[in-house]
């Protein structure tokens, strides 16, 4: 029940949802008169649709977080490789890489927990991926039951010896967030930041490119 709660209020928090409700609230007040009120909603959450889908401030957020720690090129010796789990959709007709979300697929984990109604969780479906890959299964340690990062990171601290440094991987937007909560639990993080989602060459795109869309309110949902 708590994580349900935890992600019904994440949710609601996002940008579309708090526009949306702005927008309605502004109808409300418009049917029931409150002309000034009404304005108001309505000009606000137009203005916040408009800013937050168009690419310039979007893209800053998510791009703050992005390039808080540089690409690991060169990974240093370590006893062990961390891989955030990033969701999956299983499906018993389709290829392993198939069900894995594409963060899960950008960080090709071996940790991150599933739902009750899945019949393999993201863990096991991304370690199946890693085997395809070339990976020796008895290499592959999965921790199934985390459902979020918190608990990623509690599950790892309780199998890590803390005087270990560990090569951390997940989605450059997230690694600031991961990385503070494995240090919390005594882990020393080397972070492997994957998945940069914001082009690094947008300044050279044309004007159609420059437009709002529903990419880069999915950009600043991420940031927030």
């Amino acid at each position: 029940m708590q994580f349900e709660l935890i992600k019904l209020t994440g949710g609601l928090l996002t940008p579309l949802p708090l526009i949306l409700i702005l927008l309605l609230a502004g109808l409300v007040l418009l049917a029931a008169r409150r002309s000034r009120l009404a304005a108001a909603a309505l000009l606000l959450g137009t203005v916040c649709l408009l800013v937050l889908s168009a690419p310039p401030l979007s893209e800053q957020l998510l791009l703050n977080l992005e390039n808080k720690y540089p690409v690991l090129h060169e990974p240093p010796e370590a006893e062990w490789i961390i891989v955030l789990g990033g969701g999956s959709k299983y499906e018993q007709t389709l290829p392993p890489a198939s069900c894995l979300g594409e963060s899960s697929l950008y960080r090709l984990a071996t940790s991150g927990g599933g739902t009750a109604d899945r019949q393999l969780t993201t863990a096991e479906l991304m370690a199946q991926v890693a085997v395809d890959w070339g990976i020796d299964r008895s290499r592959i340690t999965t921790l199934t039951s985390p459902r979020n990062t918190a608990a990623e990171a509690r599950a790892a601290a309780e199998l890590i010896d803390q005087k270990d440094p560990v090569i951390l991987v997940t989605s450059a937007f997230h690694m600031r967030r991961a990385k503070a909560l494995f240090q919390g639990r005594g882990i020393k993080v080397i972070p492997a930041p994957a998945g940069h989602l914001v082009d690094a060459g947008r300044g050279d795109r044309h004007i159609g490119q420059q437009l709002p869309g529903s990419k880069y309110l999915g950009f600043a949902e991420l940031a927030l």
